[in-house]
């Protein structure tokens, strides 16, 4: 599980992240700078105050703690 903002996601969610542009939409002025974007299976979009490396790397570590 991964926590963003306020909600829990599964990583297998997650369809894929890209990078969110705030230039893009100047009439949309967040309190903190978000820096992506994550586009879950049932088309929900979260901004996350991560980079998509960053929050790739950090779904990565969760997959290798888990023990089979």
């Amino acid at each position: 599980m991964q926590a963003i903002g306020k909600r829990l996601v599964s990583s297998e969610q997650v369809a894929f992240v890209e990078p969110f542009d705030s230039a893009s939409n100047p009439e949309f002025r967040p309190e903190k700078e978000f820096k992506g974007r994550v586009i879950l299976l049932d088309r929900d979009i979260l901004l996350t105050e991560q980079t998509p490396s960053e929050f790739a790397a950090e779904i990565s570590s969760c997959f290798s703690r888990v023990t089979m």
